[in-house]
């Protein structure tokens, strides 16, 4: 599963930027190509969340640090 998590997350990753043989994608062209692909290149239970989390972010708070100081 982490694999399938990486190979979506650096394919989104990449599809902004501007490369040697493409022009970079918008944010919404770069999740409907991984929609497109889901169930042939990429998991689709992976790009489905990634394409969730990336159009609604989710505010997550930090956990709390187990070197914070007492106060």
């Amino acid at each position: 599963m982490a694999s399938r998590i990486v190979s979506a997350c650096d394919a989104y990753g990449a599809m902004p930027r501007r490369r040697d043989y493409s022009e970079p994608l918008d944010v919404e062209s770069a999740l409907e190509e991984l929609e497109l692909n889901a169930g042939a290149q990429f998991d689709p239970l992976v790009v489905e969340v990634l394409a969730s989390y990336v159009r609604e972010p989710v505010a997550v708070a930090p956990e709390p640090s187990i070197y914070a100081r007492a106060t």
